[in-house]
């Protein structure tokens, strides 16, 4: 972590010095939160008058302006210091062959550089009070001044001394030297496509297919093993992707998150995934998918599968249908692909050598097993080539030679290959260069390590990464292995760390989605699912790399999770703490000095009922607390002088019914998440957040899994001049009124009320120029019409709609945009000609969801010109449609088709048309296929 918290710590200093948005901006938020507290407060004119005079007096002495320019001078030695140390450190390898002197320098400069960080942060806010005119505060800002001008003397004497430290003791040769990190983004290509891949996907799917594994329908297991690097994740991840439109119910489950998990565990995991892919988390709901599809074909995958009593766990979990249904394990160890089933009989005891080859079965439980080794030397050098040049072709004659060395130090595995692949990408493309980085390899392999092989290049990778990816990274390693990571969420979390660095006129966001794609070119990332204009929705760490970036983090104090235990126990020094189970001594947490972000998992965060004031007074530098699902009903009272650093505070789905005042102070608050709590209006002091970006405050009521229940925003919600992400609220005349003066609005979930008009508000709406995804719901959906006439925002891409619609709606100039390219309509009415009417005027819409739809009887799609650009349909729970038919020519990109729950649908035509989609999930199809294959 040291180069993290001197590269936070430079960040802040620049933000001091006015060098960054965050400073010049201040002066701006201030005049805002001014206004405001005036007009929430009011105050007397006498004591107004008389802090005036008192604070001209102060500002004639010059105290301010005499103690501003000292702490600038100290500020900006300490920051070329700092700078120097930084690059130090850019320059040297901490490698693995302990160089003990150097270690322990390195563990001195980072604890500098976290004090250092810790008192800019309390010097940003001294700034922002500085420019209050109120008199307490301007008082304090003279006695803070001296305290940080004591402080800064302290941290120059430090440095002065970190530096006769190096001269004297820390000796640097060759062997400690790195090439120097590149920030370029090359080909973005993750594909694997060889011929001998293409065999291997062959043959698992035949295995798949395959109807001698078992005679009886029973259940068969296939088990894929292999080292780490090997791309068994990638293999069945790519077969599982075009194979399980086939099979009425599919899940994937990662094991790495739960490796201890028993049987049950097991089936809430697989009822979680079933209820994610039909779009909601609620446990209700996902039980009914599993219960509705228990008699029905089914694919299971279960990835990191490491111990063999899983093995016995998944079989358990996963019960016989006698449907043909199938299950694959991915393990490393052989011991675990052939660990027989505890109801199994005597199976052949000789371990098979072949890449894919039956063994006899058991009584009940058939297996086959793929074991995946490295890759073929002619592959190996296509799949570096393409993410190195583009493709295999481009590679020049005179590189050619150490290209071949470099694939054989990565033992032709295609992990490593990749990941060096990427790295030579942003290298100059000269045969002394390249020669550089095969020696490099050469050394890193050789050196003593408890790392694999794979991690080794990787871990070269790493060090090549810019810094502000190298933060990013550990941060992801701060979740538990397997964990679903949330590209909107991370790039939040992100930003609250203060990872993001400015690039112009882009948004954090936008720089954010940037840096996941380029770990995701690096390899680090891997991605798991795509939304409906494809876009990363959702990524995982690979373990490989997750065992890698965790031995890092530890190694650094940067991050570490808790597995229960005793937190005392633990490396108190770490930057990131994520509570997977509970500690026996949560109040050790005060002894964590140098804490930022404080994260729970679900069980965790289940058993936390309060959040004690002595413990968010010790961790006053958190900038991080998430604790969602948590049984919390209230906050401190205090938590906002205490937290004054926080910048993103997740209370999803607690028992939170109101917020403290005093969190009005948290004045560089970004992200604030309380959907699914207890809260029904926001606080008037909301308007004081002059930095919030995300505010989410809907929940559910508890009728179903989808109905909504807004939130009343207060009228101060328009002094957030930042809020980007607004959800869900109540419209009232105020709101009406107010939301075009949130001009960076982006993305809006709003409900109207019983008898209000939605015309003032939609053309509110219009005004917004960023608004790019809207959701409005009636709050009668059964008796409201929305009426949207006047709405057309001009970057509207994205239209979620939940009640009905009136008479012309299809008619209306947002329902002929060319912008639209996303439309979910729910519980409303339409007519059997709207399907036409809607692919005649959106010619750009890419993804249409129809959700509890009547007025309907028939669901044909035209042959010609119907939605040319359509890749993703939806269709869930339409009540009357008995017949479905896409005919060929229709729909000529569709992707993605989902049929769920159209209970009266009795005839599909075309349906080899429809099989042929990619990512098909329609189990009544395969339901009527199955019962006619039996008969």
């Amino acid at each position: 972590m040291a180069e993290t918290a001197i590269y936070l710590a430079l960040r802040k200093i620049g933000i001091a010095l006015g060098r960054e948005r965050s400073a010049t901006a201040l002066e701006h938020d201030l005049e805002g939160r001014s206004a405001l507290e005036h007009g929430l407060e009011g105050g007397s004119f006498l004591i107004r008058s008389l802090t005036r005079v008192i604070s001209e007096i102060i500002n004639s002495n010059d105290i301010l302006v005499l103690r501003q320019a000292e702490l600038q001078g100290r500020l900006r030695r300490i920051e070329s210091e700092l700078r120097m140390i930084l690059c130090f450190l850019a320059q040297i390898e901490t490698r693995y062959d302990n160089k003990q002197v150097l270690q322990s320098w390195i563990g001195e400069a980072r604890k500098l550089g976290c004090l250092v960080e810790q008192i800019m942060d309390e010097y940003i806010v001294y700034i922002v009070q500085s420019k209050q005119y109120r008199l307490t505060k301007r008082v304090q800002v003279i006695l803070a001044s001296h305290r940080f001008t004591a402080q800064l003397k302290e941290i120059e004497v430090e440095l002065e001394h970190l530096s006769k430290m190096k001269k004297r003791w820390v000796q640097v040769d060759k062997e400690t030297s790195l090439a120097s990190s590149s920030s370029m983004f090359g080909p973005h290509v993750n594909n694997i496509d060889t011929k001998r891949y293409a065999e291997r996907k062959e043959e698992l799917i035949e295995s798949l297919k395959s109807k001698d594994m078992t005679k009886d329908g029973a259940l068969s297991v296939i088990a894929v093993y292999g080292q780490p690097g090997s791309g068994k994740t990638h293999l069945v991840k790519d077969v599982y992707a075009s194979e399980k439109k086939y099979f009425s119910t599919s899940a994937w489950i990662s094991i790495a998150q739960c490796p201890n998990a028993d049987t049950d565990a097991l089936k809430r995991m697989m009822m979680e995934e079933l209820g994610r892919q039909v779009g909601t988390s609620t446990e209700s709901t996902s039980l009914r998918v599993m219960t509705e599809n228990q008699d029905s074909k089914f694919l299971f995958v279960f990835d990191d599968v490491w111990v063999p009593d899983m093995v016995h766990k998944v079989h358990r979990a996963a019960s016989d249908n006698k449907m043909g249904s199938r299950i694959i394990i991915i393990a490393r160890m052989p011991e675990v692909a052939f660990v027989r089933s505890e109801s199994s009989v005597e199976s052949q005891s000789q371990t098979p050598s072949s890449s894919l080859e039956p063994v006899r079965p058991s009584a009940r439980v058939p297996k086959e097993f793929m074991k995946l080794t490295c890759l073929h030397p002619n592959d190996s050098f296509d799949i570096f080539c393409t993410k190195a040049f583009g493709r295999p072709s481009d590679c020049p004659i005179e590189l050619r030679e150490v290209t071949l060395k470099i694939i054989g130090l990565c033992n032709f595995l295609p992990q490593a290959i990749v990941s060096i692949g990427a790295l030579l990408s942003s290298k100059q493309k000269t045969e002394s260069v390249w020669s550089e980085m095969a020696q490099q390899i050469e050394d890193i392999q050789k050196s003593k390590s408890s790392l694999n092989n794979v991690q080794k290049v990787l871990y070269l990778s790493y060090k090549n990464l810019p810094m502000h990816l190298k933060n990013c990274l550990l941060y992801c390693s701060t979740f538990p292995a397997g964990f679903l990571l949330l590209p909107e969420s991370l790039v939040r979390l992100w930003a609250a760390e203060g990872f993001i660095e400015n690039q112009g006129s882009l948004q954090v966001e936008e720089i954010g989605e940037r840096y996941i794609k380029e770990l995701i070119h690096w390899g680090f990332l891997q991605v798991v699912d795509v939304d409906e204009q494809g876009r990363v929705a959702s990524c995982r760490m690979p373990i490989v790399v997750h065992e890698l970036a965790v031995s890092i983090s530890q190694k650094e104090e940067f991050g570490a999770i808790c597995h229960g235990g005793k937190l005392a126990e633990m490396d108190t020094n770490v930057r990131c703490l994520f509570i997977s189970e509970n500690p026996e001594d949560i109040g050790a947490l005060v002894d964590f000095p140098y804490l930022r972000t404080l994260m729970a998992s679900r069980n965790a965060a289940a058993n936390l009922k309060s959040l004690p004031a002595s413990l968010t007074a010790k961790l006053k530098y958190l900038t991080v607390l998430k604790l969602q699902e948590s049984p919390l009903e209230e906050l401190p009272r205090g938590i906002g002088y205490q937290l004054f650093n926080l910048r993103y505070l997740g209370l999803r789905k607690s028992q939170i019914r109101c917020l403290p005042s005093s969190m009005a102070n948290l004045y560089n608050l970004q992200t604030l998440d309380l959907r699914g709590s207890r809260i029904n209006e926001l606080p008037s002091w909301i308007g004081k957040l002059i930095r919030l970006r995300h505010l989410s405050a809907d929940t559910l009521d508890g009728q179903g899994p989808d109905i909504y229940r807004a939130v009343k925003a207060p009228k101060t919600v328009n002094y957030l001049k930042e809020l980007r992400t607004l959800e869900t609220v109540q419209a009232s005349d105020t709101f009406e009124k107010h939301v075009e003066k949130l001009t960076q609005l982006t993305t809006l979930s709003v409900v109207i009320g019983e008898g209000r008009s939605s015309k003032t508000l939609f053309s509110s709406l219009s005004k917004l120029s960023c608004l790019s995804s809207l959701h409005v719901s009636a709050s009668r959906v059964d008796e409201e019409s929305l009426d949207f006439e006047t709405l057309n925002p001009t970057s509207l891409e994205k239209l979620v709609i939940r009640g009905g619609l009136a008479e012309q709606t299809f008619q209306y100039p947002i329902f002929k945009s060319k912008q639209i390219k996303v439309l979910e309509l729910s519980l409303c009415k339409l007519r059997d000609d709207s399907l036409v009417l809607l692919s005649t005027n959106l010619c750009n819409l890419e993804s249409l969801r129809l959700h509890n739809i009547s007025g309907i009887s028939k669901l044909v799609f035209q042959a010609i010109n119907s939605f040319a650009n359509l890749r993703t349909l939806l269709l869930h729970e339409i009540d009357g449609v008995d017949e479905l038919e896409i005919p060929n020519g229709s729909l000529g990109s569709l992707q993605v088709l989902h049929v769920v729950k159209i209970s009266q649908l009795n005839s599909i035509h075309d349906q080899e048309r429809i099989i042929s989609v990619r990512d098909l999930y329609f189990p009544q199809l395969w339901l009527s296929r199955e019962k006619r294959n039996a008969s």
